[in-house]
């Protein structure tokens, strides 16, 4: 909870008022809204100039809803003067957001985690087993969204962990300078996301790796070791980052000891002790998320036993579309990783999926989208990958669908679509007893509303 006063925000955003409002000495905690959907009575609404939206046109609907005042580039001329509200001027509102995010990270610890695949699912479990400590919500990872999260951290607060977003060349360094220093960094790994942007994984990598920049303790640096071949580049760059994955070199070795449908049981060495912890998710690849915070966790609480983060694990639950299990009618099982897809996240979710126990298996894929050029050779990837699932039934939508079914070959247990309702429909008579669905594609193809169908099927 950030608290502030009107005369210290002025300070902080470099401001001049329009309307002053109430008290400028009186003290509030400060939620900043950017939605004038999502405004809340005492938030202050910051009025962006996009591309396609103006934020001044919604000024109406923010104080309706009870907002407290606004932060502008321009003047309101369609308000009258009132002391319920206050408005305050900046050159840029972006970067007022920007300059109170940098003022409330100076309140708390900072962790900060990035990576092509598996931040939000990396940061959700790190909260889970890391005391005190708060994730910003949801993938509010932009140099927009996060001072927004930022807003909204809850009283009794020590560390915050940041999910930092690098979807084109000089994002991530604009959000780095909110951080003056860190206690720690996650980089999950990197793969061929965002390639219609970046140049090639070597760029992503350099770009993504700027979070090691500043961390000050010199044994909390993590990595996902499987970097497309650019683990020594990494080991270059920052000789302190500590690499984790499932290979006997690695800095932190870690070793599947088995998968079923109460949870994964895996070990990992570090700092010369081995130690064993079963997480109630399915796949590797929510092990290798969760061996980066435990092992963070270990270097920022010493004295936390390992018991408790097992018993603090066992509480975790993944997100609504990032690989939750949905039970169906007659005993059918639905994974649920519709929120989101690239190549390396589809990849390692898919090569968990082929260890499900499951006597029938059900694919329902779509499109990796933001792939650029290299769109149809991902996807004729994944195609020939899928292959090795032995899948009773394949169902595919998305404008891809020629470039899978060109790595995947031609057969009738494949099924294309182009619409979600026609899915839907042939897809309802596959829930059957013993039957494992797995379920994902980028979220702009829409398949978390084919979730949102069949889960209605449970009640």
């Amino acid at each position: 909870m950030f608290l502030v006063t009107n005369s210290t925000l002025t300070k902080i955003v470099d401001g001049i008022w329009l309307q002053e409002g109430e008290n400028l000495n009186k003290e509030y905690p400060l939620h900043l809204e950017i939605d004038s959907r999502k405004v809340r009575p005492g938030d202050v609404f910051v009025c962006l100039q996009g591309e396609r939206v103006d934020g001044h046109n919604y000024v109406d609907q923010a104080l309706q809803k009870g907002a407290r005042g606004f932060i502008v580039e321009k003047p309101l001329s369609t308000m009258e003067k009132q002391e319920s509200f206050f408005v305050l001027r900046v050159k840029k509102t972006s970067q007022a957001l920007l300059d109170i995010a940098t003022e409330i990270a100076k309140q708390y610890s900072s962790i900060l985690i990035t990576g092509s695949a598996g931040k939000t699912t990396t940061k959700q479990i790190l909260e889970t087993i890391l005391p005190s400590s708060h994730a910003t919500f949801g993938n509010y990872n932009t140099p927009i969204g996060l001072p927004v999260a930022f807003s909204n951290i809850p009283a009794n607060t020590k560390w915050i962990l940041s999910e930092l977003s690098a979807s084109y060349p000089g994002e991530i360094e604009t959000i780095l300078p909110l951080f003056s220093s860190s206690e720690g960094a996650i980089l999950t790994g990197i793969g061929n996301s965002h390639t219609e942007f970046f140049s090639s994984t070597k760029e992503i990598l350099n770009s993504k790796a700027l979070i090691f920049e500043n961390v000050s303790n010199s044994h909390t640096c993590f990595a996902n070791g499987h970097l497309e071949g650019l683990e020594k580049d990494l080991k270059r760059m920052h000789p302190c980052v500590q690499l984790y994955g499932f290979d006997a070199s690695m800095d932190i070795p870690i070793v599947l000891l088995g998968m079923d449908k109460q949870g994964t049981t895996f070990s990992f060495s570090t700092g010369g002790s081995s130690y064993t912890f079963t997480l109630p998710c399915f796949g590797k690849h929510y092990v290798l998320n969760a061996v980066a915070c435990i092992a963070l966790t270990m270097q920022l609480c010493p004295s936390l036993k390992v018991a408790e983060i097992q018993e603090r694990l066992q509480t975790f639950t993944p997100g609504k579309g990032r690989g939750r299990w949905l039970h169906l009618f007659h005993g059918c099982v639905c994974i649920d990783e519709s929120y989101n897809a690239n190549p390396l996240s589809m990849k390692m979710s898919l090569e968990a999926f082929f260890s499900f126990p499951a006597s029938s298996k059900i694919l329902v894929l779509g499109d990796m989208l933001e792939l650029g050029s290299m769109a149809e050779q991902e996807h004729k990837k994944i195609g020939t990958l899928v292959k090795q699932c032995h899948a009773k039934r394949i169902f595919y939508i998305g404008q891809y669908g020629k470039s899978f079914q060109d790595g995947y070959g031609t057969s009738e247990d494949v099924e294309y679509y182009t619409t979600i309702e026609e899915l839907y429909d042939h897809l309802q008579k596959w829930v059957r007893k013993d039957t494992a669905m797995f379920v994902k594609a980028s979220n702009g193809v829409g398949l978390h509303t084919l979730v949102n169908k069949l889960e209605s099927m449970v009640k």
